[in-house]
C-alpha cells in the first residue's frame, strides 16, 4: 500500500517492501504524488489477483503448514505450539494471513503487555513474524507487519527497600560517641584500686 508524505515542500511516494519502507518517487505537486501512489496501489492489486487467484489461507491453517515443515528442537517446537495455542491463534486464527495489519499486531502486543512480561510479548510477536515471513516466500503475503515494529517497554518498578538488621557492632557505642571523660574516669578508678590493694609499709 503506497502513501504520500509531505517532506519539506515536496511530496514523496513511499511503500513497504520486504519489511522496509522504500521511497518510490518525489514530486513537487501534491496531486502528482497522489496519482503515482494510486498507480502503485492499482498495480499491487493487479499483481495480487494475478499471483494469488485464491484467497490467502487463515493463520490457523497456515500455522499447521508451517509447523509441519519447520525444523527446530523438540523443546522449541513445544514452545511454539504453546504460544500458538495461546494467545496467537485465539486472536488471529480466523484472520487471513494477508489481512493482518501492522496496527493489529501493535494493539495485540499492547493488550499482552498488561499481563505478560516484555520478553514474553517480544517472543510472541517474533513468532508471528516468522509465520508471515514464510508466507511472503510463498507469495501469500506482500509484507511483514511485524518488521521493524517497536514495542514499548514498561518502566521498571522500583525494588522495595529492605531494612538491614543492625549487627552487634552497630549496637556498641562508637568511640567518638562515648563520654569525653570516660577514659579519665577509668584511669582514676584503676589508680584508686591499686592504692587500696597495696599494703602500707610498717
Amino acid at each position: 500500500m503506497a502513501w504520500v508524505e509531505d517532506r519539506g515542500g515536496c511530496y514523496r511516494v513511499r511503500y513497504r517492501r520486504s519489511g522496509h519502507i522504500v521511497t518510490d518517487s518525489t514530486h513537487a505537486e501534491r496531486d502528482d504524488a497522489f496519482k503515482q501512489a494510486t498507480l502503485l496501489n492499482n498495480a499491487t492489486r493487479a499483481a495480487r489477483q494475478r499471483y494469488m487467484p485464491l484467497p490467502a489461507p487463515l493463520l490457523s491453517q497456515w500455522a499447521e503448514v508451517w509447523l509441519s515443515s519447520h525444523l527446530a528442537a523438540d523443546s522449541t517446537m513445544a514452545r511454539y505450539r504453546s504460544m500458538l495455542h495461546s494467545p496467537i491463534l485465539p486472536a488471529f486464527g480466523e484472520h487471513r494471513v494477508d489481512a493482518i495489519s501492522r496496527q493489529d499486531v501493535k494493539a495485540f502486543a499492547r493488550d499482552l503487555s498488561a499481563h505478560l512480561s516484555d520478553t514474553s510479548v517480544r517472543h510472541i510477536v517474533t513468532l508471528i513474524g516468522q509465520l508471515l515471513r514464510q508466507a511472503i516466500d510463498e507469495h501469500l503475503v506482500f509484507f511483514d507487519p511485524t518488521a521493524r515494529l517497536r514495542l514499548r517497554t514498561r518502566p521498571r518498578e522500583p525494588r522495595p527497600f529492605r531494612h538491614r538488621r543492625p549487627s552487634p557492632a552497630d549496637r556498641r557505642p562508637h568511640a567518638r560517641h562515648r563520654h569525653p571523660h570516660t577514659r579519665d574516669h577509668r584511669r582514676l578508678h584503676r589508680h584508686a584500686h591499686q592504692r587500696t590493694a597495696c599494703p602500707h609499709p610498717g
